[in-house]
């Protein structure tokens, strides 16, 4: 049922009944505007660990509601595998009881039904009491460990239109919902449209099998060892050299007189200086010419 007063706080719990186990359950998709008024919201689940997870028992509900439990989807519009348990990569969408069918088309259509697991509540007839427009789901264990919540404080954008979590790996908070963008207004039990591609937690790699030794070979038989071959017979020594006479050693030259050693000569007496030359006497100076008379030339009469 949709409340259109603004709730302060809704609450979606779903706990584990048994061994401790889901921790790679996440609320990939809330609708709680639907267009019914009473029969299309929804709670989408994805298993994004490398284990399948039974979700048989585990308690669904809102702030005011936490008495709800998750069991098979047996309607006249189940669309999904029987049973409760969700494989590694799969989805899980959680309907009223009274649900009508109304996104089977949708999931024929985008969607992959040999996977999709179909669930509902039992203990109410509405999905967590009635989703609001506004509030804050939350998924626990039992033990009352929180496992995931999706939170918003808004309608998404009108009837039909969900809330999507685009990361899978990052809390559902403010920043990681955004209206989905789908042209029918939401996703039910198949991709987000706001979302790449589901992230899959890893598992404990799988030690591998040990590999069978190899056979040892054979030993290769030993070759048979090669006779030995004949030594050589020594060679004759040869018969020695007999030894030459020796020369009769060279007689020694006598040494030569040494020569007489040369008189020294006498050193040439130094020749006289010789006188110097007297000055010349300076010549006297020659009388000047004495000049001619000039010529009387006669005049005509």
């Amino acid at each position: 049922m949709i409340r259109k007063h603004h709730l302060a706080i809704t609450v979606l719990c779903l706990c584990f009944a048994g061994k401790a186990a889901g921790s790679g359950i996440v609320i990939s998709e809330v609708l709680a505007d639907p267009h019914s008024e009473s029969k299309g919201e929804f709670v989408e689940l994805y298993n994004m660990g490398d284990e399948p997870v039974d979700l048989e028992g585990w308690p669904l509900g809102d702030s005011r509601d936490v008495n709800d439990t998750i069991t098979d989807f047996t309607g006249p519009h189940d669309f999904g595998l029987a049973g409760t348990v969700l494989a590694p990569g799969a989805y899980a969408l959680v309907v009223d009881p009274d649900y009508e069918g109304e996104y089977n088309e949708r999931v024929a259509a985008a969607g992959d039904p040999v996977s999709l697991l179909m669930l509902t509540i039992k203990g109410d007839r509405t999905l967590g009491n009635g989703l609001g427009n506004s509030g804050d789901l939350v998924f626990i264990k039992r033990d009352e460990v929180t496992i995931d919540q999706f939170a918003w404080t808004e309608s998404a954008g009108g009837n039909g239109i969900s809330w999507e979590r685009p990361r899978f790996d990052l809390p559902a908070d403010e920043s990681n919902r955004s209206p989905s963008t789908h042209p029918g207004g939401s996703t039910p039990g198949f991709r987000n449209s706001t979302a790449s591609d589901p992230p899959v937690m890893p598992g404990p790699e799988e030690p591998e099998e040990p590999t069978e030794p190899a056979q040892p070979e054979e030993p290769e038989e030993p070759e048979a060892p090669a006779q030995p071959e004949e030594p050589a017979q020594p060679e004759e020594p040869e018969e020695p050299v007999e030894p030459s006479e020796p020369e009769e050693p060279e007689q020694p030259i006598e040494p030569s007189e040494p020569e007489e050693p040369a008189t020294p000569e006498e050193p040439e007496e130094p020749a006289p200086p010789e006188h110097p030359k007297e000055p010349e006497h300076p010549k006297e100076p020659e009388d000047p010419p004495r000049p001619e008379p000039p010529e009387r030339h006669e005049v005509p009469d």
